[in-house]
């Protein structure tokens, strides 16, 4: 953990040191990159920063951690990091009871000393493109299958209160092998069978 923590942080100095040596141009308004896996720096960011060679003057990457308590009390929501240069790094905490709110989280933030004008952000969020090969026989429902999951994954978990009209979804390809094990394919349909179940447990909760 403690290796992985440190290699998180030279990858982020790293996109740190780019970013101030390329003196990439700054658009008005806030971002949020949302990390799907506690990558630092979120996959959709380094993503919008080599496609269209820009980034919002205020860029917020946000991670959310579940504790292992039933509720986090708002005080203790959010841990916010001013790396300089407009970066700033959020950790949103919740319980395994809750489900996430990120604007609402952000709204309890001071960055600057001041609030950020909810209606002026945008929202980045990665979405895996599932590229299922040309097969067919048992095999081809296992990749249909992993594609289905995949996209239930993201619609699931997109929503966290996020305002449709202030998201910008950033595509990437995700190749499926040729071959897909019985056991994986199993393996995949209770993972998003538990993950869709937990999903429904917290709003009924919360």
């Amino acid at each position: 953990e403690v290796a992985l923590r440190h290699l998180v942080h030279r990858t982020l100095e790293r996109f740190e040191k780019r970013l101030e040596e390329s003196r990439l141009p700054r658009l008005p308004g806030t971002g949020v990159f949302l990390s799907r896996t506690g990558e630092m720096p979120p996959l959709v960011l380094t993503r919008v920063v080599d496609r269209l060679g820009t980034l919002p003057e205020r860029a917020v990457l946000v991670t959310i951690i579940r504790e292992q308590i039933p509720r986090v009390r708002p005080a203790q929501r959010v841990t916010l990091e001013y790396r300089g240069n407009g970066l700033y790094l959020a950790q949103l905490r919740y319980g395994f009871m809750q489900v996430p709110d990120i604007p609402s989280a952000l709204r309890l933030a001071q960055f600057e000393g001041a609030p950020i004008d909810l209606n002026d952000v945008t929202y980045f969020i990665l979405h895996h493109i599932t590229l299922v090969p040309q097969a067919a026989g048992l095999r081809a429902w296992r990749q249909r299958l992993f594609a289905v999951l995949e996209e239930r994954n993201f619609a699931g978990s997109q929503h966290n209160n996020i305002p449709p009209g202030q998201v910008f979804t950033v595509g990437i390809p995700l190749y499926l092998p040729s071959r897909v094990s019985e056991r994986r394919g199993l393996e995949m349909a209770i993972r998003g069978a538990r993950r869709n179940h937990g999903r429904l447990r917290s709003r009924r909760l919360s």
